[in-house]
């Protein structure tokens, strides 16, 4: 459950942040306009990291994914975070929501195995609800990044929180193989 919890926090940090970021690297001229670009490229990715993860899931075991999925979306955070000029930034933007997308049906499909069919319902509803409640800490820790730091560290912290997820999934690839390897 607490993958979801800092899947949360991480994948929303930045979000309030995309206009500012869009300043940063290309200037105000038609902010509006790019910083629209930049989060329909963001919305492709996802589109795209639905499709293929989940495809990806029914072929291979999730742990074989998780670790090489967030460690992807890692680097691509880090690549928003110092994005130099706007190109950059979109080409970014996409990849990272083309590989971070893939850790929530990642995530879904090791808790389909670790938890008792009986008990799904209740464990979906508590992963939803945790990785929300990663959107309320995110905002409480981003406002005074980016006033102490710099937009970019907001990005940064991001791609910092998802290193988080790289230990804790090692005990829960452990637990879907026990799963397995009891069927």
């Amino acid at each position: 459950m607490l993958l979801f919890l800092i899947m949360g926090v991480a994948r929303r940090i930045e979000s309030p942040f995309i206009a500012m970021q869009v300043e940063l690297v290309h200037g105000s001229d038609k902010a509006a306009f790019y910083t629209g670009l930049v989060s329909s490229a963001a919305a492709l990715g996802g589109v795209f990291s639905g499709i293929l993860i989940g495809r990806l899931c029914d072929r291979f075991a999730p742990g074989r994914l998780a670790f090489p999925v967030v460690a992807l979306s890692v680097a691509r955070t880090l690549l928003q975070a110092f994005a130099v000029n706007l190109g950059m930034f979109i080409a970014a933007r996409f990849l990272t929501y083309l590989a971070a997308g893939g850790i929530q049906p990642i995530l879904q499909v090791m808790l389909t195995r670790i938890i008792k069919p009986e008990l799904r319902g209740t464990y979906f509803g508590w992963s939803g609800s945790l990785n929300t409640g990663g959107g309320i800490i995110c905002t409480l820790i981003s406002g005074p990044i980016g006033l102490l730091a710099s937009v970019r560290w907001i990005f940064a912290t991001g791609g910092a929180i998802l290193c988080l997820m790289i230990p804790l999934l090692i005990p829960t690839v452990r637990a879907c193989d026990r799963e397995k390897a009891a069927r």
